[in-house]
């Protein structure tokens, strides 16, 4: 099939404000559109990896990417 850019990318599990663990997916739009805020946001990382949390962390998706 296609990909489009409203597919899944990838699947983090949070508990959110709930408590409940609950499954969000992240499209391939939204994560190109975050990646692209996030080297604006933060133009001290560009060219860098930080590894500051575990990978089940929505924040470590900016130093994988």
């Amino acid at each position: 099939a296609e990909l489009r850019a409203d597919h899944a990318a990838y699947v983090i599990y949070t508990s959110g404000s709930t408590g409940d663990a609950k499954g969000v997916v992240v499209s391939h739009r939204n994560l190109a559109n975050y990646l692209a805020w996030s080297a604006d946001a933060f133009p001290a990382a560009r060219d860098t990896t930080i590894m500051h949390s575990s990978i089940s962390f929505d924040f470590t998706i900016t130093t994988l990417f």
